[in-house]
């Protein structure tokens, strides 16, 4: 068998190899071994995170989607906010929902700080953040934000 140019396979393959990874948590080295069971397609590791990379990459389609839908939940009057705990490999991380009326947008962090926020949020929003009581929105680098904190039952 004869190893496949990842770059001149369609997009439906593309996101099945980073849904193994990033969903299902399937380690790349692995994501190869599957593929050949299941469809005797020979991918190497580096040609699924070099398609990762491409994919992500600034001035790419997903960059410009995900940058538009920062720019809708920057000007939206009010935004929902919450984490979730998640895992990258072995480190701990977070996973920030960012979410106006017709907006949602999901941002991975290593850490979970107000820092996260506010870049999430922008510089200039002037919308309602409504978010739970955790103590990173109580910053005062946040204190000039309008908020709205849910009630404690």
């Amino acid at each position: 068998m004869r190893t496949l140019l990842l770059h001149r396979l369609g997009p439906v393959l593309h996101t099945t190899l980073q849904t193994l990874h990033h969903e299902l948590g399937l380690p790349v080295r692995r994501i190869s071994r599957v593929m050949d069971l299941l469809g005797g397609l020979q991918i190497t590791q580096g040609a699924i995170t070099q398609a990762a990379q491409r994919l992500a990459a600034d001035g790419s389609a997903l960059a410009a989607h995900v940058d538009a839908l920062q720019t809708q939940i920057q000007q939206a009057p009010y935004v929902h906010h919450d984490d979730t705990g998640w895992r990258v490999g072995a480190q701990n991380a977070w996973v920030g929902a960012f979410r106006s009326v017709d907006t949602v947008l999901f941002r991975a962090n290593l850490r979970h700080t107000n820092v996260e926020v506010r870049e999430g949020l922008g510089q200039n929003f002037a919308g309602v953040l409504i978010s739970d009581r955790f103590s990173s929105y109580d910053s005062r680098y946040l204190q000039d934000i309008r908020q709205q904190k849910c009630r404690r039952t």
